[in-house]
């Protein structure tokens, strides 16, 4: 025997020196007793005989009081008291109706926190998605910046040339229109002397028979 069972049979005698008393539960009243505590169909309800206890062995089964169901125990039963109860060695019957008191009230804050934890999990998730979305949305923003920058480099360069262009241009303008207001000017000179080297004007002035001092000639007329 190992020391863990000797402290398990230490226990027993412990917890049945405040259980030997006749139970009041009778073979009318397991209907109720079941409705109460909600106890599934897949458990058969036995009353105990006279001088049975809790803690008295039951081929094929356990004993319960009612005071652990009061405490807050319920079938079947929850993962974590099985594994309790495989730990320890023992059967729900030799647990007292104050230990299960202890032991559902953990269990209770036991689930509170995994529901707050499962809470944080979703919060967590979604804000894992929020902060996946703005990253590929911050992403795309710089993508499109660097697209914008580089439109802007292009249209920045366009803009010298157009403005060189222009300059260009205005030069070009500027001096057609010396050249014009030069063309202006020379162009009566230019058909005047072309005139006046043409047949025609020497031909006119024989025919008058003078020449006009303005333009300078000499003519000898018979």
């Amino acid at each position: 025997m190992t020391g863990a069972d000797t402290k398990a049979l230490q226990a027993l005698e412990a917890m049945k020196s405040h259980h030997d008393f006749d139970s009041t539960v009778c073979l009318e009243s397991l209907g109720s007793v079941r409705k109460r505590f909600s106890i599934p169909s897949e458990y058969v309800l036995h009353a105990p005989r006279s001088g049975q206890q809790p803690y008295h062995p039951s081929p094929g089964g356990f004993g319960i009081c009612i005071d652990a169901l009061e405490a807050g125990l319920r079938f079947p039963l929850h993962p974590v008291i099985r594994e309790c109860l495989n730990w320890w060695r023992v059967s729900p019957s030799q647990i007292a109706p104050n230990s299960w008191r202890y032991i559902i009230t953990f269990l209770g804050e036991f689930e509170h926190l995994r529901v707050e934890l499962d809470e944080a999990n979703d919060r967590r998730a979604s804000v894992e998605a929020d902060l996946e979305k703005a990253r590929s949305e911050s992403a795309s923003l710089e993508s499109q910046l660097a697209d914008l920058r580089e439109r802007l480099g292009d249209s920045e360069g366009q803009l010298r040339s157009a403005r060189a262009q222009v300059r260009q241009m205005e030069t070009e303008l500027l001096d057609l229109a010396r050249s014009k207001e030069a063309l202006r000017e020379d162009l009566p000179k230019r058909v005047v002397k072309k005139y006046k080297e043409s047949p025609r004007f020497e031909m006119g002035l024989v025919r008058m028979g003078r020449v006009s001092l303005a333009y300078g000639y000499q003519l000898a007329l018979a």
